[in-house]
């Protein structure tokens, strides 16, 4: 009977902890859910913000931005879900918004994005950059003075770093409100990336800059 009974206590101590981590994990995926339609919804909007001045406009530009959001939208709604999508569609849906947002520049400037080869066959959680290069055109950019946005991807020897830097043609107090974007982005890391992220934010001399270390396998 004490054999028995010991038995049974143990069987029941492993499906409680079985069953509390499923628990964890259904409470972490609905969390993670939440975030990325954050996410999504904020960006989607600022676009249409984007396209809708360009309409004002009556700009020539306002076709090709309308089919460069259906290229971000395809991306957003039939290839980003629960899994990793490769890192080379990642880049293309940042490319496409960086086009997106370059054709309402009303000073010309620099625009840069550079990606270091051998980084592509990397797979990854899907939009975690694009809040970073969307504060990079919404402090970046003002109507007198021209702007300075710079990108880059390096190949790292375990994973990737993710490089952002931009003049800040906002005043300081703006940009230290960014609101609940960073906060997601901060906490999807955490999730899922525990111990193999590094996030560093600098502002300092008129420039904003990120830094996102991952290590990906």
């Amino acid at each position: 009977m004490l054999t028995s009974t010991m038995m049974f206590l143990y069987d029941e101590q492993a499906r409680q902890k079985n069953l509390n981590r499923l628990i964890e994990l259904e409470k972490t995926a609905t969390e993670l859910n939440m975030l990325k339609l954050q996410i999504s919804p904020h960006f989607l909007f600022n676009t249409l913000n984007n396209i809708r001045w360009l309409v004002r406009k009556k700009s020539e530009q306002s076709e090709e931005s309308i089919l460069k959001l259906s290229e971000i939208l395809r991306y957003i709604i039939y290839e980003v879900g629960d899994t990793k999508v490769a890192l080379s569609k990642e880049i293309e849906h940042l490319k496409n918004y960086i086009e997106l947002q370059s054709l309402r520049l009303p000073i010309a400037g620099n625009v840069f994005f550079k990606v270091e080869d051998g980084i592509n066959h990397y797979q990854i959680e899907p939009l975690l950059f694009i809040h970073f290069v969307e504060n990079a055109f919404k402090y970046g950019i003002d109507s007198k003075n021209a702007p300075d946005i710079r990108f880059e991807f390096r190949k790292l020897p375990s994973g990737i770093l993710f490089h952002s830097k931009n003049k800040i043609l906002l005043k300081k107090t703006t940009v230290q409100n960014e609101g609940i974007g960073l906060v997601n982005i901060q906490r999807r890391l955490e999730l899922l990336y525990p111990n193999k992220h590094e996030l560093t934010i600098n502002m300092s001399e008129g420039e904003f800059e990120v830094q996102l270390r991952l290590e990906l396998h």
